[in-house]
């Protein structure tokens, strides 16, 4: 069984290289690492594009969307850099989009009328 390699920045940010586990918030990745969050997502914020393949500069093929917050968010996945969008899927609070081999480039999030938050991590 593959052991945990676990890294802590200046931050205070533990990552879980193993499991792609992000134990507190946010901070500097390492290099090949994506991560945003909106602990607060309001319809002014709606949609949000998360330009991951631009700042790894491939498809993500590992990592995770989870909802935090109260409302639903409705996730959509771009396997190239062009806005060309899957089917909308829709997520509740505490659930999560695991990207395991999916080839991610961009993620659009929707706000669906309630306040929400979520966060993404990818590799």
């Amino acid at each position: 069984m593959p052991q945990s390699v676990f890294v802590v920045n200046e931050n205070g940010l533990v990552i879980d290289f193993q499991s792609l586990q992000l134990a507190t918030k946010p901070g500097t990745l390492a290099e090949g690492y994506f991560y945003d969050e909106d602990t607060n997502f309001t319809a002014a914020a709606s949609p949000k594009v998360l330009l991951i393949g631009n700042k790894l500069g491939c498809q993500a093929t590992d990592g995770w969307i989870v909802v935090d917050g109260a409302g639903d968010i409705q996730v959509e996945v771009s396997k190239d850099n062009t806005p060309t969008w899957g089917a909308k899927m829709t997520y509740k609070s505490g659930e999560k989009l695991t990207l395991s081999r999916l080839g991610v480039c961009q993620i659009r999030l929707t706000h669906s009328g309630t306040n929400s938050a979520w966060r993404c991590l990818a590799n």
